[in-house]
């Protein structure tokens, strides 16, 4: 008997141990340096999303529980828990919102993609090229409501059927709320393996307007300091070229008239994507409406139209490449992708008025504090083309081309921002405008 007492505490002593290894496979390792490493897990079984949190999933699911209050240098009033995995098709993420006022839950937002700052609110941020920038992080935020909002930060033209869809749920307890949601990696263009997603999490607690972030990055928020979510399996897609083709037709009094069009897409394995279109179809993009203005200067608005929207951000901005002014499109093709540390990107466009619109950028990152950029912007249209406004007159042929070094380093709690930039330009017949 003795004997078998003794076998019996070892057991249990056995899987205490065995119990908090898990636990500790599911912490985060802060022992490498500043960025803590969050372990990716696989899971076979795919939640229900209903936000109920019961699935079997979240037991052994990679968790962060340490949230911070940048602005108040403090843990946040309230807990948040948060959970993440992964299958062979999708980001799977959830959290518990504690809230010992429930019935103040501010979820005033019902429409996809609005604001949602003044609601309570879960972001999840992914730095899928793991560069520890901002501007490069796809972000997911959902409020009590459930209501969704996205951010694609290479630019999205908004067709679910090319840029694919995620789905977001979210529940009120008396505990406060919870929310459970899925994206898929078809959303992203990454090649397949193994990688590091550079991660971080924000809550806005709205009724105490409390802002709570996982990892601490210091008040000022340096990127350089957020989490690494590792050995995340990027799966292989079998992605085919899609083809949008249209028929559109038109009246205009007595003469009526109609043609064909059609859009393209492909996506590589490697993550580079293409896309081409023929007469496309644009009188049903909304744009901005602008109110009156009586200043002389020209008023820039966003470009709603989806070929010039779809991978935006791999092209220049607009004070260079003011797609606005491409008008009325015969044809277009663009490529764009991130390959290694090098993003880019390449439009061309023919209008109705016998003019090339072309427009590149190239941007390196070598080392996660040194950006070097370049991009240029070029529009040229034959000999005795008329400008589409007499009173703002282009060049025939307008070229601007600059290049940028950005380099920052450490100072107190926040960074440091050096930048050299230069440039040139080239008119020909110039009429006095040198931008396209």
């Amino acid at each position: 008997m003795p004997t078998y007492h003794f076998s019996l505490r070892l057991a249990c002593v056995a899987l205490a141990l065995a119990c908090s290894q898990v636990q500790a496979d599911r912490g985060v390792d802060t022992s490498s340096g500043e960025i803590p490493l969050v372990p990716a897990v696989f899971t076979h079984a795919a939640p229900v999303l209903d936000g109920r949190l019961d699935d079997s999933l979240w037991a052994d699911a990679s968790m962060l529980d340490d949230l911070h209050c940048k602005a108040l240098d403090r843990a946040p009033t309230e807990p948040t828990t948060v959970w993440l995995a992964q299958d062979s098709t999708h980001m799977y993420f959830a959290a518990r919102m504690y809230d010992n006022r429930p019935d103040q839950i501010r979820m005033e937002v019902t429409q996809r993609n609005s604001n949602l700052w003044p609601d309570d609110f879960i972001a999840v941020y992914l730095d899928v090229q793991d560069q520890h920038r901002y501007d490069g992080a796809y972000v997911f935020r959902v409020n009590p409501r459930g209501t969704q909002d996205e951010y694609i930060p290479d630019g999205s033209a908004g067709k679910t059927e090319w840029v694919g869809d995620w789905q977001a749920v979210a529940r009120m307890d008396s505990l406060g709320w919870t929310v459970e949601f899925a994206v898929p990696f078809s959303l992203f263009n990454h090649k397949p393996g193994r990688h590091t997603v550079g991660l971080w999490v924000e809550r806005h607690h709205a009724r105490i307007d409390e802002w709570a972030s996982w990892p601490n990055m210091g008040a000022r928020w340096d990127r350089t300091k957020t989490g690494d979510w590792t050995g995340v399996l990027w799966p292989s897609q079998n992605r085919k070229p899609v083809f949008m083709p249209y028929v559109v037709g038109q009246s205009s009094g007595s003469d009526p008239g109609g043609y064909l069009g059609l859009d393209m897409k492909y996506t590589t394995q490697g993550g580079a994507t293409f896309v081409a279109t023929v007469n496309p179809d644009f009188q049903n993009v909304e744009n901005d409406i602008l109110g009156l203005d009586f200043s002389y200067s020209e008023r820039q608005q966003s470009d709603s139209r989806p070929f010039f929207t779809d991978g935006r951000k791999y092209l220049p901005e607009s004070w260079m490449f003011y797609s606005n002014r491409v008008e009325q499109v015969i044809a277009g093709g663009k490529g764009f992708g991130q390959l290694g540390d090098h993003r880019l990107g390449l439009i061309g466009a023919y209008d109705r008025q016998e003019v090339a619109h072309t427009a590149g950028l190239w941007y390196w990152q070598p080392v996660s504090r040194l950006e070097i950029e370049n991009k240029f912007a070029w529009r040229h249209s034959p000999e005795g083309v008329e400008p589409p406004d007499e009173d703002d007159p282009y060049s025939r042929d307008n070229l601007v081309a600059v290049s940028v070094i950005k380099k920052s380093r450490p100072s107190g709690n926040g960074s440091e921002y050096y930048r050299v930039q230069g440039g040139l330009t080239h008119t020909v017949e110039d009429a006095g405008d040198v931008r396209d």
